[in-house]
């Protein structure tokens, strides 16, 4: 296992990038003004990207490329880059939560050609939050805790474009569902509002 931790990673073609290579840990970095993306795995799997800052980067802040798995991308901020997070041809099982993304230019969170995906609590406000054109989990069971913006319930995603209403008052959106703006199979059913 290699542990990249608490560096400061800028104005570099790329910032952090691993190539066929499993069980690392990224965490507690800072990652900006990089050429390229900012934090780019290709080929690899069962890695953890937490608590990163990755911001005004040229092209995407995390990438999951070609066939990574089982990765886990939680409690990071993306602002500034092109897209957030971008995960792209077959990565699968990846868990996306806690993370807050937000004045990308293109997209908050894309998803091409890649399935089976769990992305829940995290916090969109992009010019486009989502695209996403394979099947994948936009939400949890409705859970007690706290999420993402203060309130008493797990569930959904925030999306700053949802234009539905918490009926209940439960803090999870009733109306409009599911949240799809950009995804082309199911959607969000418990939007965070």
């Amino acid at each position: 296992m290699y542990k990249r931790q608490e560096n400061t990673v800028s104005n570099n073609f790329a910032g952090i990038f691993l190539f066929d290579s499993s069980n690392n840990i990224i965490a507690n970095n800072i990652v900006s003004l990089n050429d390229w993306d900012g934090i780019f795995l290709d080929y690899s799997s069962g890695n953890t990207i937490a608590n990163n800052t990755v911001s005004s980067n040229n092209v995407d802040g995390i990438t999951l490329f070609w066939f990574c798995n089982d990765n886990t991308i939680a409690n990071n901020t993306l602002s500034s880059n092109s897209a957030g997070i971008c995960l792209f041809y077959n990565s699968s099982g990846n868990t996306i939560a806690n993370n807050t993304v937000s004045s990308n230019y293109y997209y908050g969170i894309y998803l091409d050609y890649s399935s089976s995906n769990t992305i829940y609590n995290n916090y969109f406000n992009n010019t486009n939050n989502a695209y996403d054109n394979g099947n994948n989990v936009w939400n949890t069971t409705k859970t007690a805790g706290t999420n993402i913006i203060g309130g008493s319930w797990l569930g959904g995603n925030y999306w700053s474009d949802y234009a539905g209403k918490d009926t209940d008052g439960d803090g999870l959106g009733d109306t409009l569902l599911p949240y799809n703006s950009g995804i082309t199979t199911g959607g969000d059913w418990h939007p965070l509002v």
